[in-house]
């Protein structure tokens, strides 16, 4: 059994659940990107204790940017350029609790709307996890269009009502508002406190598709 979710037309859970969605409303004349994310909670044990539903997020013009660099193999001296870096938590604006549904985030954003401090070191950026997915959704080290992104949240670490999170590539550091932004999400408030039994973890899939033919 896998825990692992398909950025498709219909994102299956493998524990049987299947909910119909809509693909990602980014697209491109030459590229195409399929996006699902997933938050979890875990006990100090390792048991699962909560899973959200899988929801769409927004690719952004930076990661148009991030992908064409990567691609081109940019590495500016001095830096350690990467497609993904750093995960991100912010708290969004409080209005947005009295809408039926968070803004979606502008294409054009470069970060979040209100990041969560950076301090103490390592309270909300939070270094990403990366990894290759199968077409059986395995994680695999063979390249393939499809990756899984995750990053986890500890006792201490994203407290806080937030209401938005984003994943910061390139020259991104531990430092709020730094890289650049490849993907984001406005979403209904989540709280999370200093439970010392708990801990959390973000997936995000990402599907990469060029058109074929003409």
């Amino acid at each position: 059994m896998t825990d692992i979710y398909v950025p498709t037309k219909k994102i299956e859970m493998v524990k049987s659940l299947a909910l119909e969605q809509t693909e990602s409303d980014f697209h491109t004349a030459h590229f195409d990107m399929r996006t699902a994310w997933v938050r979890k909670k875990f006990d100090d044990k390792g048991n699962l204790i909560f899973e959200s539903e899988p929801q769409h997020n927004s690719f952004t013009t930076q990661g148009d940017i991030l992908v064409a660099s990567v691609f081109l193999g940019y590495n500016p001296s001095g830096t350690q350029w990467k497609g993904h870096g750093y995960w991100a938590l912010g708290y969004g604006k409080p209005s947005w609790d009295a809408l039926p549904a968070p803004p979606p985030v502008d294409p054009n954003a470069a970060v979040l709307v209100h990041e969560l401090p950076d301090s103490p070191v390592g309270f909300n950026r939070q270094e990403t996890e990366c990894y290759f997915l199968t077409e059986q959704n395995i994680p695999t080290a063979a390249p393939t269009r499809k990756l899984e992104i995750k990053a986890r949240f500890g006792v201490l670490q994203g407290n806080g009502d937030r209401r938005e999170w984003g994943i910061f590539g390139g020259n991104a550091s531990s430092t709020r508002n730094t890289g650049y932004l490849f993907d984001a999400v406005h979403h209904v408030k989540d709280t999370k406190t200093a439970d010392p039994k708990q801990y959390e973890v973000l997936y995000v899939h990402v599907e990469f598709k060029l058109p074929k033919g003409q």
